[in-house]
């Protein structure tokens, strides 16, 4: 396995790790404790795995996905009533999303990403 399939590898488990902390989080003190982790993450693939922005900083598609569905999930511990249902079904949406665009490695390659040593993964 070359480096760069490491790397692949290390960013779906570690992805799927951290998208099983956050389905798991039942507080909003819980969630808030995954904040490092979700940023750590996030440089990770951005660092490896992103595309130079318009201002010189790397970012990676998997990263805003992951975000988005940490924020939801932090909108479903804080809303009461029917707002918690309505936020509850916007955050189980952007967490498969997250997964399945995390699976499809479509952010490795691509528009949505580099090509490492000019490869695409398998």
């Amino acid at each position: 396995m070359s480096i760069d399939e490491e790397l692949i590898e290390k960013a779906i488990k570690d992805g799927h790790k951290i998208a099983d902390k956050i389905r798991d989080a039942k507080t909003l003190d819980g969630i808030k404790e995954l904040s490092s982790e979700v940023e750590e993450y996030s440089d990770f693939v951005n660092e490896n795995f992103g595309i130079l922005d318009d201002y010189d900083e790397r970012d990676c598609e998997i990263s805003a996905f992951l975000h988005v569905a940490y924020d939801w999930k932090q909108t479903v511990l804080q809303s009461e009533n029917l707002n918690k249902l309505a936020a509850k079904k916007i955050y189980e949406e952007f967490m498969k999303q997250y997964l399945d665009f995390l699976d499809s490695k479509i952010w490795i390659n691509g528009s949505y990403g580099i090509k490492l040593n000019g490869k695409t993964p398998s």
